[in-house]
């Protein structure tokens, strides 16, 4: 199973979730993934929709007890982690799973994305 990690700022936009997938071309996830709070974000929930994507929200306890490789000087501290993204797509794909991509930025700089690869949760 491929998973998409997402982090979003409040102002996102569709064009924004778009923007993130694209950076990581040519991969193709089966499902997305957020921290919970995240979940119906509306730029998130359209591109779901509009792409025929499952969004699986990820509980704290979960985000806070992956171990990205990327840690960001801008991560909410309510978070617990370096990468949301990241952090997400990991607890999405299970216990082996492994970063195929690691934090990537949209370009305008409103939406993170990671993908990462394993058995599934």
């Amino acid at each position: 199973m491929i998973v998409a990690g997402f982090g979003l700022r409040a102002e996102a936009t569709l064009a924004s979730v778009q923007m993130a997938l694209e950076a990581c071309t040519p991969l193709r996830p089966d499902v997305f993934a957020c921290v919970e709070d995240k979940a119906t974000h509306p730029a998130l929930a359209a591109f779901a929709a509009a792409t025929g994507h499952l969004i699986r929200p990820v509980p704290l306890t979960e985000i806070r007890s992956q171990a990205p490789q990327t840690l960001s000087p801008h991560q909410p501290s309510r978070y617990g982690t370096g990468s949301v993204a990241e952090a997400a797509a990991l607890a999405i794909a299970g216990a082996e799973a492994r970063l195929l991509v690691r934090k990537t930025v949209s370009g305008d700089g409103l939406v993170t994305i990671a993908i990462a690869e394993g058995n599934g949760t």
